[in-house]
């Protein structure tokens, strides 16, 4: 085992300063590790709470959900959450997972939030994403899985490679960094019998999602 100051300078606190890019280049492991205020006030409350045994039908929380009171929720208190919560009346836990993921620079900057919204709300569309893993969300990807899902099955990726895409995602590299997969993209939809124009506007909408889009596994936990 190595002494972590082979590796950065450690202060006399014990925080190891460096680059977050570069523990993963050295082979480190980071953790995140989120303080919650919301759990301190909830085991502050003196309510016993069965935290295994949640109820995901239960009116009142979707209630609440629903008359915009969503300040000390956590993930749901920012404006763009707030912003996005107003248009959608919540039913079931989908719709706050949904959200969870809608509110985010990815899908608000490509447009998938507004169209999301419109199609929850009654708008119809004609969509053929919506077979790749997309039949829950009105055929627009949501989570980085569905984006995995369709540079898999549309651009013809292989798994080096949509990983690869997956991490752009997820580390908000922007949309240059997906500039050197575009021609395989474009032939593997080819191949797929995607014309260019509609490979060039799934293609456009995947890219967005450089500036972060989350995964399903992030949301619903």
């Amino acid at each position: 085992h190595d002494d972590i100051t082979n590796y950065c300078v450690v202060d006399n606190k014990g925080i190891a300063h460096i680059e977050k890019y570069s523990t993963e280049a050295l082979g480190l492991l980071k953790i995140d590790i989120l303080g919650l205020r919301t759990l301190s006030v909830l085991e502050d409350s003196g309510v016993d709470i069965d935290w295994y045994n949640l109820k995901w039908d239960d009116p009142k929380t979707y209630d609440l959900f629903n008359s915009g009171r969503l300040c000390g929720i956590f993930q749901f208190d920012g404006n763009a959450m707030r912003n996005v919560s107003s248009q959608i009346t919540f039913k079931t836990i989908n719709e706050i997972d949904a959200v969870t993921a809608l509110a985010r620079p990815g899908p608000l900057s490509s447009g998938i939030t507004a169209k999301y919204i419109e199609r929850f709300n009654g708008i119809t569309y004609d969509d053929n994403l919506s077979r790749y893993h997309m039949q829950d969300t009105f055929g627009l990807p949501l989570y980085q899985e569905q984006s995995m899902s369709i540079v898999r099955n549309i651009g013809g990726f292989n798994w080096e490679d949509t990983i690869a895409v997956r991490k752009g995602i997820g580390k908000s590299q922007g949309q240059e960094y997906f500039k050197p997969f575009w021609e395989k993209f474009l032939t593997g939809a080819l191949s797929n019998g995607v014309p260019e124009d509609e490979a060039l506007k799934i293609w456009q909408m995947i890219i967005a999602m450089g500036a972060y889009q989350m995964n399903k596994a992030h949301t619903f936990s």
